[in-house]
């Protein structure tokens, strides 16, 4: 009888959990190289191919798609037994970048679950533009990062797709020309989003007020100095809608060198962020 190896099986599984070969060795601490190897040889063990890879994704075949759940349960089993059998893990600082306009004001009572569930873990976090939050992660200084996804990476866990909407206090601000925009200082991707649907429709607009923080824009559009745009639309109750022309929906993903179970609980609790 053959038997799966659990160090295949794991990079297996966090390939498809990262959509990424290259995400999933920094998640496991290994080369890209000692990833495909192990997922080479659990492909001789099973007889079939498990992955289907291009340049710029990677998908399941019906081998994979079949051998997923096994993976992802035997995976798991042997971390409940080795944290059963260790005791107590050890504390662990965690270093989290979150983008604001990923999150919202979810990000208060997101992070409280989080530390409700690993109360032995401390976790730090920043908050800042995407540009910034990726280069946080990519250089080191963050262990897990939280943004909208950038067009040119197609690796990080994806957690939810976000729309945009453009909000105001009144809706008579809308009708303004040129429209009154405030948002974030740049570069932004929101920002770029918002400007790009009001020239693509050849709207005259103005910038009326930048800041460096999502909390200071919404406090300019509470006190109806210009109209913004953000995800999450339904966290701001004292917001209206207003008709301005359409935006891009985003996917919101993580980044994360974190062990597994770990990095798995990220991606639940910021992926139920809008259902709280």
């Amino acid at each position: 009888m053959k038997n799966l190896d659990l160090a295949q099986l794991r990079a297996f599984a966090t390939i498809v959990d990262l959509r990424g070969f290259t995400a999933a060795a920094e998640a496991l601490g290994t080369t890209q190289s000692a990833i495909s190897m192990r997922v080479n040889r659990l492909e001789a063990v099973v007889g079939a191919r498990l992955l289907v890879r291009t340049s710029r994704s990677v998908g399941l075949t019906a081998a994979g798609q079949a051998l997923l759940p096994h993976a992802r349960g035997l995976v798991t089993m042997n971390d409940a037994a080795v944290a059963e059998l260790a005791g107590p893990p050890p504390r662990m600082r965690v270093r989290l970048a979150v983008s604001e306009h990923a999150v919202g004001p979810a990000l208060g009572r997101t992070m409280m679950r989080l530390r409700s569930r690993w109360p032995e873990h401390q976790f730090d976090v920043e908050i800042g533009l995407s540009a910034e939050v990726r280069t946080s992660f990519d250089s080191g200084e963050a262990d897990a990062a939280i943004l909208r996804r950038d067009a040119q990476r197609r690796d990080g866990a994806p957690l939810f797709m976000q729309t945009l909407t453009w909000l105001a206090a009144d809706p008579a601000i809308a009708e303004q020309r040129p429209v009154p925009l405030a948002v974030v200082r740049g570069p932004c991707a929101v920002r770029a989003a918002m400007i790009d649907a009001l020239q693509a429709r050849s709207i005259q607009y103005r910038i009326c007020f930048q800041a460096n923080s999502l909390a200071a824009v919404i406090t300019a559009v509470r006190e109806k100095i210009g109209v913004s745009a953000v995800g999450h639309a339904e966290q701001y109750p004292d917001l209206q809608p207003v008709a301005l022309p359409a935006l891009p929906t985003g996917e919101v993903v993580l980044y994360a060198r974190l062990p597994g179970e770990l990095r798995r609980s990220l991606e639940q609790v910021f992926g139920e962020a809008l259902e709280l």
